[in-house]
């Protein structure tokens, strides 16, 4: 019983979800030879601004080596999740990883979404895909994107000129205070009156 209320509430929220999918990333960073196209020291990505009470659970990360750093920061620079991918040492190529995640975010709360060289924080590459890109804000229920960011040794950067790096960003809503709190003391009940009954 508590496993098909879990499911239920689980497939209530997929069929909520948001994607905003973004362009299609055709660029290695710097190959049409523009300076500010490389992915600097620091990493590049996306700022991002929360609609509402919502949750990033997943998002394609398109580079061209590994392995990667990627980070969500607060609009203070705060880096609030990371996760680390070790890459499959393949260099050169362009891939595209579906990465799934978990990340709360706030109403109206601004934040910075980006990739890094995973080695430490200063080193050129991975070199993020982009494309030319000006059609800004996207947005979908939960979530905006306001614009391409670059890190530069700590000094951010947002423009709308290009699209860095993120694309399929898949959000769904924050639970509702108290739902698993409801959902556990309903399969209690539940459970105890199976057992009267069988009894």
């Amino acid at each position: 019983m508590v496993s098909a209320i879990l499911l239920l509430t689980c497939l209530e929220r997929r069929a909520h979800a948001g994607v905003i999918a973004g362009p299609p990333l055709t660029y290695h960073a710097g190959s049409d030879g523009s300076a500010w196209a490389w992915d600097l020291p620091g990493g590049t990505g996306l700022s991002l601004t929360a609609l509402t009470d919502s949750v990033l659970t997943g998002f394609v990360l398109n580079i061209d080596n590994r392995p990667v750093w990627v980070e969500l920061l607060s609009s203070d620079r705060t880096v609030l999740y990371s996760m680390v991918d070790p890459g499959d040492g393949i260099f050169g190529v362009p891939h595209a990883y579906t990465e799934s995640v978990n990340w709360a975010l706030t109403a109206n709360a601004d934040y910075f979404l980006v990739e890094r060289y995973a080695a430490d924080g200063y080193s050129l590459g991975p070199d993020a895909l982009y494309t030319l890109f000006t059609d800004y804000p996207q947005s979908d229920a939960e979530l905006r994107v306001n614009g391409a960011v670059t890190n530069s040794y700590g000094n951010f950067s947002i423009g709308t000129h290009a699209w860095f790096a993120f694309t399929e960003l898949t959000t769904s809503p924050a639970p509702e205070p108290g739902t698993f709190v409801t959902m556990l003391g309903s399969a209690l009940l539940l459970l105890g009156l199976r057992r009267m009954c069988v009894s």
